[in-house]
C-alpha cells in the first residue's frame, strides 16, 4: 500500500460535462490504482444513486493480473484508473 485517503474523488464523463463522484469511504493505492474500501451496502447505495443521477457508474473488479498488466499497458491503466469505483476481485 503506497497511500491511503478518505474522500478521494473520481471523475467520469457525463453526457455533456464532467461529473464528480465524491467518495465518503477509504481508498488505498495499489500500483498507482486507487482501490475503494467499501462494504456491499455502500456499493449498492452508490450504484443506485449514480444510476438515478448520472445514468451510469463505471465499476472495475480488479484482480492482481489486471493491476500488474496495467503497469505495462498505458491504455489499460487509463481505463482502469478512470473507473468511478474499483473493488478487489
Amino acid at each position: 500500500v503506497i497511500a491511503e485517503g478518505i474522500g478521494c474523488r473520481s471523475v467520469s464523463l457525463g453526457v455533456n460535462a464532467l461529473i464528480m463522484l465524491t467518495k465518503h469511504w477509504t481508498c488505498v493505492s495499489f500500483w498507482n490504482l486507487w482501490i475503494d474500501c467499501l462494504d456491499s451496502q455502500t456499493l449498492l447505495d452508490t450504484l443506485q444513486k449514480s444510476i438515478e443521477e448520472r445514468g451510469s457508474l463505471h465499476v472495475v473488479t480488479l484482480n492482481p493480473e489486471m493491476a500488474f498488466a496495467s503497469q505495462r499497458d498505458p491504455e489499460l491503466f487509463e481505463g482502469l484508473s478512470s473507473a468511478d469505483v474499483i473493488i478487489p476481485d
